[in-house]
């Protein structure tokens, strides 16, 4: 079970509320395809300064305050929440990028399941699970996670919300902070 929550990166797994964060991959991708070409363009900007006018040097420094601007806000850019709330019968969708508040009732909504193959180029085959929330009678569907091929977070999350006796019973309860293997650190 714990297992499953590190997959689907679940930050808070009680009886009333499971909730799903895709806060970090959100900033790690905005890390590597924004801030480093911001920072790889200071770089060079300020290896150039010998031959910079006012206007670069304007530049320079316009770009150096983004840059520290974005990397300070950066967690607050790119939040991403998907929050199970089983005594409302509520699911909360929350990102940025494009801006998405929604909530909807748990019976409107359809969790569907694709296996994904990927072949590498190195010729090594990786597999997963892909989720995505379908809103019924209408064509909006939302990502929710990827897990282990082998694991069925679809049948777990709709047992969890309709109560079922056997799941809540046997719920382990997980907080992503108290997690001591996410906090192990490897020392060579």
């Amino acid at each position: 079970m714990i297992e499953m929550y590190r997959s689907i990166n679940a930050e808070k797994v009680n009886d009333d509320v499971i909730l799903i964060n895709h806060t970090d991959t959100r900033v790690l991708y905005f890390e590597i395809f924004v801030l480093c070409p911001l920072g790889l363009m200071l770089i060079i900007q300020i290896l150039s300064y010998n031959h910079q006018g006012l206007i670069e040097i304007t530049i320079t420094f316009s770009l150096l305050i983004i840059t520290i601007i974005l990397n300070i806000f950066k967690r607050k850019m790119c939040p991403k929440t998907i929050k199970f709330n089983r005594i409302k019968q509520t699911v909360i969708y929350k990102r940025t990028f494009p801006n998405i508040n929604a909530t909807y009732n748990f019976n409107n909504l359809d969790i569907k399941s694709k296996t994904i193959n990927n072949i590498t180029n190195d010729g090594q085959k990786s597999h997963y699970k892909k989720y995505l929330i379908q809103v019924k009678n209408k064509n909006i569907s939302y990502r929710l996670c990827k897990s282990n091929p082998d694991m069925s977070f679809d049948s777990f999350i709709n047992k969890y919300m309709e109560s079922d006796k056997k799941t809540i019973k046997t719920l382990i309860h997980y907080n992503k902070t108290d997690d001591l293997e996410l906090n192990k650190v490897v020392v060579n």
